[in-house]
């Protein structure tokens, strides 16, 4: 039975993935700490629940790809990221009609690893002087991986909510 705080708890954590989704494609390192403060709100709730060592783990790695981004060497072109940003939601999503968290997870990395090398194809990318090394997959695509596969979970909960 769903209560008025929890109901409120969850409108509050359908916001804050909303606002993680949308910061997602402007400033990674802070979506994707709103996406785990969404997953944490979401589990205070009652409704959508996880397992501590879940909410330890995405904790650790929303923490690891925010530092991964905050303190890259250099930003990379600003397309790129949306690139990968947009891979990776897409690969979520994918992931999330496919039914597994594993599948969430690596059709988001997958997707967004494709989209960085469909963005070395267009004119900008051609124009890149440098090549696409793991260190730069890593400082582009982690942030959106990890915040798409939180709200991917956090969307799946919701979706079994009766």
């Amino acid at each position: 039975m769903l209560t008025e705080p929890s109901i409120l708890m969850l409108m509050v954590a359908a916001i804050l993935a909303g606002g993680a989704l949308v910061m997602a494609f402007i400033r990674g390192a802070v979506a994707v700490i709103v996406a785990f403060v969404s997953m944490i709100v979401a589990h205070i709730s009652g409704v959508a629940l996880f397992a501590t060592s879940d909410l330890l783990f995405w904790g650790v790695a929303a923490v690891i790809a925010a530092a991964a981004e905050y303190f890259a060497v250099a930003r990379p072109p600003r397309g790129l990221m949306l690139y990968a940003a947009g891979g990776a939601l897409a690969g979520a999503i994918t992931g999330l009609a496919l039914g597994s968290r594993a599948s969430i997870i690596v059709a988001s990395a997958v997707a967004a690893i494709l989209a960085v090398l469909a963005w070395k194809r267009t004119p900008a990318g051609r124009n890149f002087r440098s090549r696409i090394s793991p260190l730069l997959l890593a400082t582009v695509g982690l942030c959106p991986i990890v915040n798409f596969t939180i709200i991917m979970l956090i969307l799946a909960q919701f979706i079994t909510i009766r």
